[in-house]
Formats: C-alpha cells, sequence, structure tokens
C-alpha cells in the first residue's frame, strides 16, 4: 500500500470502519434517524461527519458526489439506484477515452479513485486538500478522511484525476439517459 502525506495507515480503524458499514442492519448507516441512533457515535473521532445524511428520495451514493450530481433529480434515491451502482463502468469508460485526466499530486476538487485488489472501482470520492478527502459511503454520510481512513474492502490502491470538466459531466448525464432508456 502507497502512503500518502505521511499517513500511517490504521488497519484497527479501517477495519472497524468495514464492521460499521457491513452491519446486518444496513439501514442504521444510510437512514438518517437511524444513523443518529445507532451508528454516529461508533465512527472514529479521527473522521468527521459532514452534513446530514439526505432523506432516501434524494440520497446517492460516492459516485454522484464526487462528480457533482447530487442536486440531479434523475439519479437521486431509488430511482436512480441501479445507475449509481454500476457507475465505476462509466468512470472506467471515461478514463479509457482521456476525459478523465490522471494526476499525479492531487489538489482541492480533484477526484480520488480507490481499487480493490482485482483492479475495480471500489469508492470516489473528492480531495479537500493535498491529504484531506470528503467521500460519502454508499447513501450514508459524506465523511472527511485522509486517504486510508476507508473500509478495508476499498481497497489499498488509488489514482488521482482532475477535477471533471463539464464535459465529463454532460457524458454521465448522457450515459443515465442511455440507461434509464435501456431500463424500459
Amino acid at each position: 500500500m502507497e502512503r500518502y502525506c505521511g499517513e500511517k495507515v490504521n488497519m484497527k480503524i479501517r477495519n472497524l470502519l468495514e464492521k460499521i458499514i457491513s452491519d446486518k442492519k444496513d439501514e442504521n448507516w444510510w437512514k438518517p434517524d437511524l444513523f443518529e441512533i445507532h451508528t454516529r457515535n461508533k465512527i472514529p473521532k479521527e473522521l468527521k461527519i459532514i452534513g446530514k445524511i439526505p432523506k432516501e428520495s434524494n440520497n446517492y451514493n460516492c459516485f454522484v458526489f464526487a462528480f457533482g450530481l447530487e442536486k440531479y433529480k434523475p439519479i437521486l434515491g431509488w430511482n436512480g439506484w441501479d445507475f449509481q451502482r454500476q457507475m465505476d463502468k462509466n468512470i472506467v469508460d471515461l478514463i479509457k477515452t482521456g476525459l478523465l485526466i490522471t494526476k499525479v499530486v492531487p489538489q482541492k476538487g480533484d477526484i480520488i479513485l480507490y481499487f480493490t485488489e482485482s483492479g475495480k472501482i471500489s469508492h470516489v470520492g473528492k480531495m479537500k486538500s493535498g491529504c484531506n478527502v470528503i467521500s460519502k459511503w454508499s447513501w450514508g454520510p459524506k465523511i472527511e478522511h485522509l486517504i486510508f481512513q476507508v473500509p478495508i474492502t476499498y481497497g489499498n490502491k488509488v489514482l488521482f484525476f482532475k477535477k471533471p470538466s463539464n464535459l465529463v459531466i454532460k457524458k454521465l448525464k448522457h450515459d443515465l439517459k442511455e440507461f434509464m432508456k435501456s431500463k424500459t
């Protein structure tokens, strides 16, 4: 695993985070009232919860957040859930076509992609600074964290990309429309 910003990776925290987000009672993670009752107090103090979890009809995952689509109604809630779950494929396409441009040293607003051992994109966030990330964990909260203060299943490899251009956002909206057409 690579190290960034002198970050000492804390496997105990990563495993704890995995346990929290993988709880069999997953509604405790993404339903706002249940999160406040059962989960908020389990989040390690090293991480900062940003804002509140959206209500079900307006919720979204890390891909939607990182690409700035959290106000784009067609992709939110259960209506957009199937598309949200497969957005990693769209991102791979954006990388292959050169629309997402890699970076070595990230800056505020750039994108960080996390990869599993098999090379699949597992998670995405926005860089707050060169060392801090803000990401949304599934339908749960947005969290500010260091690069590897994430659940262990998000993987040990990351790549950075320039902040998505307007062309990237248009392409993702187009892909959503095509995806929705294919479902009817």
